[in-house]
């Protein structure tokens, strides 16, 4: 079964801060990569010394964004907008805040904000794609996907996304030529061989899956819903002990999932094999 995942692109522009604002930003930011909340916070949650920056704003809502405290994020991308009414970066992030609450057309109308006040904002298309395909408006997102891969042709994210949503739309043959795409660029794009393999189950072409779905392993020895889909695969072309071998260690990688314990079932019973 085909899944669909898409993420955000954060913007953090470049402004001329004090040394004290830039130590506490990035002590921050740091903070958060080591999931170091409660300093974080600490450090950099206290905006009311920078009222007179709208970038302070701005960045204090990037980092309450990945905290996941969404309505803090809006809170702070509002002030910057007070300040600037033409940040762009904050429109767009403040449309990730919202999706992040669920208010996916809210967060199309402020990507769409910052695409008008920054026409060659590649970051904003994407997430502008992403929210569109939420709201499965599949053709405005491929056309906004289409703009970011103009604006950067080694955007592999977008040649991904755009192949799902391609997929989405059963143009099987040009979701399969952006994923190929994707892959000459970098090559250890493990979701992108497991889409394309997906993609060639629907056309049939079920050896060719099977060597995508092992491409995606070798990249990834983790990765469950590759073993998984190899697995189902393999069930189609009656390997049930490749099948049941593949589904196993899906089950392995994820324990909780009804999806992998579900298929591994019926392809036991394909087996007479009800152990």
């Amino acid at each position: 079964m085909k899944k669909v995942f898409f993420y955000i692109i954060l913007s953090l522009p470049v402004f001329a801060f004090a040394q004290t604002q830039d130590q506490h930003f990035y002590t921050g930011l740091k903070q958060v990569k080591n999931k170091d909340i409660g300093n974080t916070i600490h450090n950099y949650g206290d905006t009311s010394k920078y009222d007179d920056h709208e970038s302070a704003f701005n960045n204090n809502g990037v980092i309450k964004l990945k905290l996941a405290d969404f309505g803090g994020a809006i809170a702070d991308f509002n002030r910057a907008i007070e300040l600037n009414p033409q940040f762009a970066e904050s429109y767009n992030n403040r449309g990730n805040a919202k999706s992040g609450l669920g208010d996916t057309k809210g967060a199309i109308e402020d990507y769409t904000k910052a695409i008008v006040l920054k026409p060659k904002y590649i970051e904003a298309y994407f997430n502008r794609a992403n929210a569109k395909s939420l709201l499965k408006d599949y053709n405005g997102a491929i056309a906004d996907y289409t703009q970011a891969i103009l604006l950067n042709p080694r955007y592999v994210e977008a040649l991904k996304n755009r192949g799902e949503t391609k997929f989405q739309l059963e143009d099987y043959d040009g979701a399969i030529a952006d994923y190929t795409k994707a892959i000459a660029l970098y090559p250890q794009y493990a979701e992108a061989y497991c889409d394309r393999g997906e993609t060639k189950n629907s056309l049939a072409d079920y050896s060719g899956a099977i060597d995508d779905f092992t491409s995606a392993i070798f990249i990834n020895p983790a990765y469950t819903l590759a073993y998984n889909d190899r697995g189902v695969t393999k069930s189609i072309l009656q390997d049930y002990r490749g099948s049941v071998k593949d589904l196993n260690k899906a089950v392995e990688l994820s324990p909780g999932s009804y999806e992998e314990c579900f298929t591994r079932g019926i392809t036991k019973s394909k087996m007479q094999d009800f152990n």
